[in-house]
């Protein structure tokens, strides 16, 4: 089993390559730090609600979500 994980959005943020792309695009830091909130509000609504319809149950399949930005 492997123990790596995911980057973080600051450690995205701060490679090289990912600077290029962004630059390339005429994406800012801002922009993509804008859209991984949205994201992941959208996301954190979504499972609310399916949450709020599995509490009957007394089971629920999600964790809790992790911080993902500083």
């Amino acid at each position: 089993m492997s123990d790596r994980r995911e980057p973080s959005l600051n450690e995205l943020l701060a490679d090289p390559i990912i600077r290029q792309l962004m630059a390339r695009d005429g994406a800012t830091e801002q922009q993509v730090r804008s859209i991984a909130l949205s994201a992941r509000r959208r996301i954190a609504e979504q499972r609310r609600q399916i949450v709020a319809t599995e509490v009957m149950s007394g089971a629920s399949r999600f964790r809790p979500l992790q911080p993902c930005c500083d």
